[in-house]
């Protein structure tokens, strides 16, 4: 059993400085590269160059926080009747930079484009209609000229009737 570990300890020796050493001694390289002690190097590699410089000055770091729960309200507001959303897209329709909505709208039979603008504000726009029951959307650029065409699957009709259809 002795010869058996007497033979695998250099081995896992070699494995744990390359594992181990060989990193280490990059980050060492890197902060002194950089003329920092190594703990502040660090602190800047695990939060980052601006929070550990506030930590060493005393000062509290500014922390930006998104709310990505925030009720806001884009388009038009909602009418007598209530729109029957059946999908939305979000997609930089008019490829300026800035994300838009595509809805399908059921009960307009309608496709709906809500567009930001620059100053963060959404103005929305029909952009087809007698569209029976959109159901999907999906842009693409199916004809390959550079600009994206809109896919529209439809359902057709979906409140009960006694249309003769089918």
């Amino acid at each position: 059993m002795s010869v058996f570990r007497s033979r695998l300890a250099p081995w896992v020796a070699a494995a744990a400085i390359i594992v181990v050493g060989i990193p280490l001694a990059l980050l060492y390289r890197e902060a002194r590269r950089r003329n920092l002690p190594f703990p502040t190097y660090l602190a800047e590699l695990v939060t980052g160059p601006e929070e550990a410089a506030a930590e060493r000055s005393g000062a509290t770091a500014r922390v930006t926080t998104i709310d990505f729960l925030e009720k806001r309200a884009i388009g038009d507001p909602v009418g007598q009747t209530p729109p029957s959303i059946t999908h939305v897209a979000i997609v930089d329709l008019d490829r300026d930079g800035r994300l838009d909505v595509l809805l399908c709208d059921a009960s307009r039979n309608a496709i709906g484009w809500i567009r930001q603008g620059p100053d963060g504000i959404f103005r929305e726009s029909t952009i087809a209609t007698s569209v029976p029951a959109p159901a999907h959307i999906a842009p693409s650029d199916i004809d390959g000229d550079g600009d994206l065409d809109l896919l529209v699957a439809v359902m057709g009709t979906i409140a009960p009737n006694n249309d003769k259809i089918g």
